[in-house]
């Protein structure tokens, strides 16, 4: 219940019309309470289980398996739907001899061998595997995760029209000179976002644009490291850190530049939203992340862990003012066009439809869904 995953569910909840939802979630994420998010699934109208869920392997677990499966057993769903690895685990575990069709969204899959063997033993046991990406897809079906009868590709999606610009502006949150060339990053400080690549590429950029400013948002494991290399590359007083933003996409039209360095991405939302704000954006060519950025058209793409590849993209956008407003223009038409919420919630409900059409009824019409270490359960 966190990041792009806790949107996406949030979306589905907000869109999906005609059923009913209970979302079943954790206590904590990666040590965080879930309460803001489990409120903002009840204020959509959700039921909201909380159940005592671990990312990592626990007696907890086996105890959440048993209540997942009583939750099953007296909700009697027609469709289990579980979100990201962890929460597609539980759902698809949970769901063993309930003869209830299984959808899966991992929304960015595991790489490791053990959690793609983990995938390959319990595709057995998915009846749709939703992608919300076309890279995504073709990484899941060439390790053996799905096949083509089981697949749906649907992008993640957004509002086309933006939120209002954030007030009083980052800017002068942070403190940065109006004339300043501001860069921005946002996501989880971990291996998956690579901040610590993100550092050097902001370090190359300052020794070639004297005027830049850096903004990371996010928090995790690397924060230590990703602080000291901000010490020893000398950016203490032009690079901001903020541990979160809830309105980051009001404050997209304060960047002169989006990056994003991950290795690998589900479809990544920020990279919408700078891309909606007409904002250019310099990326790795990472699954996902190459599927929103058409490379010299809407942004600029290099290879993923390349500090050097990044920094030159970024370099020439922030010398060439031109360029950066005609792929900033080029980015917004792209996901008005392409990547709107109303298409991925509409898409989705047919998934569900379609498996509940296909079947056997005796019950009420019912669906389920979860997230990092989440479950949860839609009713029709």
């Amino acid at each position: 219940m966190a990041g792009g995953t806790e949107r996406h569910l949030l979306d589905l909840l907000a869109g999906i019309d005609g059923f009913e939802h209970t979302v079943v979630a954790p206590r904590l994420h990666l040590g965080e309470s879930t309460d803001a998010a489990i409120a903002r699934a009840r204020a959509l109208g959700a039921i909201a289980e909380v159940v005592d869920m671990r990312r990592s392997p626990s007696p907890t677990n086996a105890g959440a398996l048993r209540t997942l499966r009583a939750l099953i057993g007296r909700a009697r769903p027609d469709v289990i739907h579980g979100h990201s690895s962890v929460g597609g685990a539980f759902a698809r575990l949970a769901a063993l001899g309930s003869a209830r069709p299984v959808v899966y969204t991992p929304n960015g899959i595991m790489r490791t061998p053990w959690t793609l063997a983990v995938e390959r033993l319990l595709a057995r046991r998915t009846d749709r595997f939703i992608a919300v990406s076309e890279s995504e897809a073709s990484f899941a079906l060439k390790r053996g995760l799905t096949d083509e009868t089981r697949l749906a590709v649907i992008p993640n999606g957004i509002d086309p029209e933006p939120p209002p610009r954030l007030s009083p502006t980052l800017r002068s949150r942070l403190g940065v000179p109006a004339q300043a060339q501001l860069v921005g990053s946002l996501g989880r400080l971990a291996w998956q976002k690579a901040p610590e690549v993100y550092v050097g590429v902001c370090a190359r950029i300052a020794a070639a644009v004297p005027d830049s400013h850096f903004l990371l948002i996010g928090e995790g494991p690397a924060e230590r490291r990703v602080s000291r290399k901000v010490s020893r590359a000398g950016l203490d007083d032009r690079f901001h850190r903020l541990a979160s933003l809830p309105d980051a996409a009001s404050a997209m039209p304060d960047l002169d530049l989006y990056v994003m360095t991950s290795r690998f991405e589900g479809f990544p939302y920020t990279v919408l939203e700078a891309m909606r704000a007409g904002i250019p954006v310099v990326a790795t060519a990472a699954d996902g992340t190459r599927d929103a950025v058409v490379d010299q058209v809407t942004g600029l793409l290099a290879p993923i862990d390349d500090q050097r590849a990044v920094a030159e993209a970024a370099i020439d956008l922030l010398r060439d003012r031109g360029r950066r407003e005609a792929l900033g223009a080029a980015g917004r038409e792209r996901v008005v066009e392409r990547f709107n919420v109303g298409a991925m919630v509409a898409a989705t409900a047919t998934v569900y439809r379609s498996l509940i059409d296909s079947s056997p009824r005796d019950s009420k019409p019912t669906a389920m869904t979860g997230d990092d270490s989440e479950l949860g359960a839609l009713r029709r």
